[in-house]
C-alpha cells in the first residue's frame, strides 16, 4: 500500500503544483506516508529502527560548492538490516485491511487538520510526533539520518505561502475524496 499512495500522492502533488522545494518536496511527501502508514491502528508499516544500536558513524564531508571547509554530519545507521526479521514483521502489521482509498482519505485529513494544529514535530525513527527543535508553526518532519534536519524547514505559518497552499490542497483532496470526487483530485491547477 506504502508504493500506491506514494505514486497516487506523488501525481497528485504535482498536478495540484505543490510538489516543489519550496512547498513540499517529494522526500517529505514520502515520509510523510511512512509516518501516516505507520501510526494507524493497527499500524500498516513496521518502526525498524533500532533504539540505541551501536551503528551510528560520522562522516566527514566536503561540499565544495556550498563551502570549502569540511564539516561532520552524525549519519545515524541504526536500522534493521535482517531480512529475516523485516519479514517476520510484515507478518504482523498485516492486520489493517484498509484499502488505499481510504488510506488516502485518511493521509488528507491527518495533514490538512491533525498535523497543523499539534504543532508538534514528525519523528519517524520514533513513530510519533515529537518536540521540535525550534518553534513551528506548521510542518516538520525529521530526516530519519539526520535529526537534526528538518525536511520542510520551508512549511511554516509565519514565513512561507507555501504552508498555506499546501493545507489548502490537503483540505481540498480531504473534501473530494470523502465526497467520492476523485477524478477532480487530479485535476491540474492552473495558477
Amino acid at each position: 500500500r506504502f508504493l500506491h499512495m506514494g505514486v497516487f500522492l506523488s501525481h497528485w502533488a504535482h498536478k495540484r503544483g505543490i510538489l516543489r522545494d519550496d512547498y513540499l518536496n517529494s522526500t517529505t511527501l514520502y515520509l510523510m506516508i511512512v509516518y501516516f502508514l505507520m501510526v494507524q491502528n493497527p499500524p500498516i508499516l513496521p518502526n525498524i529502527y533500532i533504539k540505541g544500536g551501536k551503528e551510528s558513524q560520522k562522516i566527514i564531508k566536503r561540499n565544495p560548492v556550498v563551502s570549502k571547509e569540511t564539516y561532520d554530519i552524525k549519519i545515524d545507521l541504526n536500522y534493521a538490516k535482517d531480512v529475516g526479521y523485516v519479514k517476520q514483521l510484515k507478518d504482523k502489521f498485516a492486520e489493517n485491511d484498509l484499502n488505499v482509498g481510504e488510506l488516502v482519505t485518511r493521509f488528507f485529513y491527518m495533514f490538512a487538520y491533525d498535523i497543523p494544529l499539534l504543532k508538534k514535530r514528525i519523528s519517524i525513527k520514533k513513530a510519533k510526533l515529537g518536540d521540535p527543535p525550534r518553534n513551528i508553526d506548521g510542518y516538520s518532519v525529521e530526516d530519519p539520518f539526520i535529526e537534526e534536519f528538518d525536511t520542510c524547514r520551508n512549511l511554516n505559518r509565519s514565513s512561507s505561502e507555501g504552508f498555506k497552499v499546501v493545507c489548502q490542497e490537503f483540505r481540498r483532496a480531504y473534501d473530494l475524496s470523502l465526497n467520492g470526487k476523485i477524478p477532480e483530485l487530479c485535476k491540474e491547477f492552473k495558477g
